[in-house]
């Protein structure tokens, strides 16, 4: 089973909108569950 080590699309626009809007925490909460989860 292949699993894609980069989070997906989505997430990634998620991560870069809430870091525009002035939270920067959450995005790096959202991208080191990401990263857990692929092992990246």
């Amino acid at each position: 089973m292949f699993i894609n080590p980069t989070p997906s699309p989505a997430i990634q626009r998620l991560v870069h909108r809430l870091y525009e809007e002035g939270a920067p925490i959450i995005p790096r909460l959202i991208t080191e569950w990401v990263n857990s989860r692929t092992g990246s």
